[in-house]
Formats: structure tokens, sequence, C-alpha cells
């Protein structure tokens, strides 16, 4: 893999981030070759980004200030944040992780933090995966959900509170078909299109059992067809097949309020086509191409102008328009354009807007344009 760095490349916690915009030209233009967005994904205080030949670029808490390549990890499909750790989904349906592993979160049966990614033990099959704050799940291609980590809260799922190394079955459930990791819970939705939840609850969900968290999974029926779940914090959220948005628990997003009541006032937002939720914001992309957002604002995360909190989605500022993916992290945000161009806001206290400094931006700024030049 080395033998793609041209003389000169800087290193930065086991990155190489590189100042030739030629080479992150044939990374980044994988709109243009196979027609579909580049996936992005914002932890803790790190962002990441996938680029065309399967490689992940890095930047923030373990990246550096500037995007990096993250050595000897290919073949990449599918990215996922943590507060202080990523997974990387390989196309041969193993699981990478790397940074903290506190509570077992990397899942290589160590419980060391390592910048370098290794590989989660005894996992094969998966084809999604979720982060939360110390915690990780992967979604196998028979419907099953594995997790590992931290499990406090029973988080897991697996009927315990206990922290686990490697990967343990969330018990009782089949015919999964996405998953979403909050801070300390996770959220499922069926192919029924029935969401299901377990982990920490807000006194704003329904009633769990007489204990902090939900040891063992609880399944809703307040929303039916559902065509994708985002978490974050303690809030959750579902995208619906109609396009409409709905948020309850822990958010800071709209009215409080339980499920019941949730289901019975207005929407969000309409014309959704994609939800990602940070710690306390939430990111909404409409199918004109533009992000809207919502939440806590504090370090600009939001992308209005300003640091003032919103209750109803507003729309990120800067002309931002043809987005495909967006992504939330602790509080900071990005979004990306089917041609690789690449837009970060918020908390850049790590790094992690990939400006080449630590300076805090409340509306978007550019970190790749359309023909994958590195901006800064």
């Amino acid at each position: 893999m080395d033998s793609i760095f041209p003389k000169g490349s800087r290193q930065f916690y086991g990155r190489k981030y590189v100042k030739n915009n030629f080479l992150l030209l044939s990374l980044l233009l994988a709109g243009r070759l196979h027609g579909a967005p580049l996936p992005v994904t914002a932890g803790g205080y790190t962002t990441a980004a996938i680029t065309v030949n399967g490689t992940v670029l890095e930047w923030g808490e373990w990246g550096g200030p500037l995007p990096g390549v993250v050595s000897d990890l290919n073949h990449v499909t599918a990215l996922a944040g943590g507060l202080h750790h990523v997974l990387a989904l390989r196309d041969d349906g193993t699981v990478w992780a790397w940074g903290d592993s506190s509570h077992g979160q990397l899942g290589d049966g160590r419980g060391f933090s390592n910048d370098h990614p290794v590989q989660v033990r005894g996992l094969t099959g998966a084809i999604a995966i979720a982060a939360g704050a110390y915690h990780s799940y992967a979604l196998k291609n028979d419907g099953t959900i594995w997790g590992w980590g931290d499990n406090r809260n029973g988080q897991l799922g697996d009927g315990t509170t206990l922290d686990r190394l490697t990967p343990v079955l969330v018990q009782g459930f089949l015919g999964i078909s996405a998953i979403a990791a909050g801070t300390s819970h996770l959220i499922a939705l069926r192919k029924d299109g029935i969401v299901c939840s377990w982990g920490l609850v807000s006194e704003t969900d329904p009633p769990p059992p007489p204990s902090s968290g939900i040891p063992q999974p609880i399944c809703f029926s307040a929303f039916t067809d559902v065509a994708s779940v985002a978490a974050g914090g303690n809030g959750s959220y579902v995208l619906k097949q109609d396009g409409t948005v709905w948020g309850w628990g822990g958010t800071s997003c709209g009215a409080p309020g339980t499920l019941e009541e949730i289901k019975n006032r207005q929407p969000l937002m309409d014309r959704g086509t994609a939800i990602a939720a940070g710690t306390n914001h939430l990111l909404i992309l409409r199918d004109d191409g533009t992000v809207w957002a919502c939440g806590r604002g504090e370090a600009g995360q939001l992308g209005s102008g300003g640091t003032d909190s919103q209750a109803q989605p507003v729309q990120v500022a800067g002309g931002l328009f043809n987005i495909q993916a967006i992504a939330a992290g602790f509080q900071h945000s990005a979004a990306r354009t089917d041609d690789g161009t690449t837009w970060t806001w918020g908390d850049n206290s790590q790094g992690q807007l990939g400006t080449g400094d630590k300076t805090t931006h409340s509306t978007p700024t550019l970190v790749f344009d359309g023909t994958g030049l590195l901006r800064h």
C-alpha cells in the first residue's frame, strides 16, 4: 500500500496525508467512475470517507488535521464512527476497528487501544456496522446482530450488563435489515418495517423494565413502513417510506414525547432521503439534495452560521446542493456529493473538519472539490 504514496508525503498517527492533488483525484472520483456517492462517517472527533479504490481517508483524532489514508486497510464498503473509535466493513464480510478500546469496542479480544486497524475476532458475513460511544455492532447476512464493547446499560442485547471484548449475539432477533447506535443504545429495523430498541432509554421512551437499561430488546408498533433508522445521544430517529422524519427519546429536535405521543404529531420534516444523528443534533438530506439540521448548535454543528440551537430543522447554509451522503459526529457534521466533493462544519478541536487547523466553522467548509483537489 505504501507504493501509492509519492515521495514527501507526511505521516501522522500511522496515517499518510498527501499534498499531491493528482493522487487525491484518483482516490476521490468514485461518483464519476461508478455512478454512486462515496460514503462518509463522523465519529466523536474523527471524520472518515471511503475512496474509489476501497481505501479509507481519515482526519481528526486518529488521523491528524488533514485527510490521510489509513494504512493496511482496503476493499472497504462501509464505515461507522464511535466516540473515540472507528469501524470499517470490508467486502469479504469482515469488520476492522481502530481507536480507543477501553471497553473492548475494537472487538479483537485484547481490550487495548490501537491506532492501526485490527480485525474484529470471529466475525464473518457482516453486511452493516454501527458504533456507539464505547460499543460496536455488526449486522450479519443471516439477519442476526452481534455486539461488543461497553454493556453497562444492556446495549449489547445479550441479557447481561457485562462488557464484551469479542462479539456476542443479540438474543432473540432475526430478520433485521438495518441498525443504528446511539451513545448507550441501539435501534434496529426489521424487514417488516418495525423498529426495535435496547440499551439506555430516557424518560420520554416507553417504560423499560425496572432497571436503568433494557437487558433485552423491545419492539415498537408506533411506526410502520420505516425505511431507515438513526440514533444519537439517547435519541432515536426514523425515516419512513413516505419521506417523513420522526424522532423520540432524548432528542433535541422537536418537542419531547413518548412514541405514542410523537406519532400523533407532525413529522420533523418531509421529503427526506437520508438521516444522520450526532450526539445532540440531527441531519436530514432532502430529495432536492439540500441538507437540513436541528438540535443543539453550540459548536456550529447545525451549519446555520451561528451557534443557536434549533428545535425544528433549518437549512444548512453555504449553498449546499446535490448532496448524496451525510454524517454527524459528536459536535461536527459532514456532507458529500456524488463526485467526491466534501464539506464539513462544526467543532474542529481535534482537526476533524480536515481543514489543516483547529478552527471551528459554523458554516460548511470545503475539504475536497469535485476534481478531487485538497482545498487546504
